[in-house]
């Protein structure tokens, strides 16, 4: 999985959970989400991302759309103590998103300045 710092550097910050299942039990908690994300073309190659699809540019952005099923154990104490990610491969999609409809990772931390300045008050 690339690290904060390439994300970072690659402007791939923005992303969000469209739709959720979450089941807590005695071992942990489990869940299964639609998990979207704003990623540049150029992180479209060979990646963990996808691949690069006939026509895709590496300097456009993508939304990539995925399934993700995800197992986050406890130990005997209800400590958490790890975490298990498991993505459905068929579920995959890019597309390539309206120009104004992308949110860069700037324009995130924009339109959430005025909430996280509210959280701090």
């Amino acid at each position: 999985m690339p690290s904060n710092a390439s994300l970072v550097a690659a402007n791939a910050l923005v992303m969000w959970v469209n739709r959720q299942a979450i089941a807590v039990h005695d071992h942990g908690f489990s869940g299964e989400v639609e998990f979207r994300q704003f990623v540049p073309g150029a992180m479209l190659g060979e990646s963990v991302f996808g691949s690069v699809q006939a026509g895709e540019d590496p300097d456009d952005v993508y939304l990539l759309t995925r399934t993700l099923a995800f197992v986050w154990p406890y130990d005997e104490r209800g400590r958490l103590i790890g975490e298990h990610v498991y993505e459905d491969g068929a579920s995959r999609r890019i597309e390539k998103p309206d120009p104004v409809d992308v949110i860069t990772a700037a324009r995130a931390a924009e339109l959430l300045a005025p909430e996280i300045a509210r959280e701090i008050a």
